[in-house]
């Protein structure tokens, strides 16, 4: 492995900025170098020539995770506000969000979404999907009461 030399505050300039937020991309064991640079006044700092691509690779990571966030928020504020005009329009949207959701690991991103088309499942009287639905939300990581209402909203339905 190779390395670079870099100029501290031309790297702070271009990395700490609020398109790189703030240096949060920059590895840790780097940025620990780079503070103490800064602090001790050093102009230049010598790096793993890995480090830019570590960079970039962490920012690219973050903006497709991002990106997924966004959506499948924007699918779970749709589904909410049509909830209010259109119930299966609302379905079809928690559909979407959780069909998503499930490719991440952003569990609290689209967990609401599970808790809503149970309830909008239920109401238009669509027990086997309805069940479907809570099978898999009891896969994920719930707290305990939680849990325990949607077993027994599983046992209720085993009657209908």
């Amino acid at each position: 492995m190779g390395s670079i030399k870099v100029n501290v505050r031309d790297f702070m300039k271009k990395y700490a900025t609020s398109e790189y937020r703030h240096g949060i991309y920059i590895p840790s064991d780097i940025n620990s170098q780079l503070t103490r640079a800064y602090i001790t006044g050093k102009d230049f700092i010598t790096l793993r020539d890995t480090v830019l691509e570590e960079i970039e690779a962490n920012k690219r990571a973050q903006d497709e995770r991002d990106e997924l966030y966004n959506l499948i928020s924007q699918y779970r504020l749709t589904g909410m506000e049509l909830e209010k005009v259109d119930m299966q329009g609302a379905i079809e949207q928690y559909k979407q969000c959780i069909a998503v959701g499930e490719k991440t690991n952003m569990f609290h991103a689209f967990a609401h979404a599970y808790e809503r088309i149970i309830v909008l499942l239920h109401k238009a009287k669509d027990y086997e999907s309805e069940r479907n639905y809570i099978v898999a939300y009891l896969k994920h990581d719930l707290t305990e009461a939680v849990r325990t209402k949607y077993q027994q909203r599983l046992t209720k339905l085993a009657d209908k």
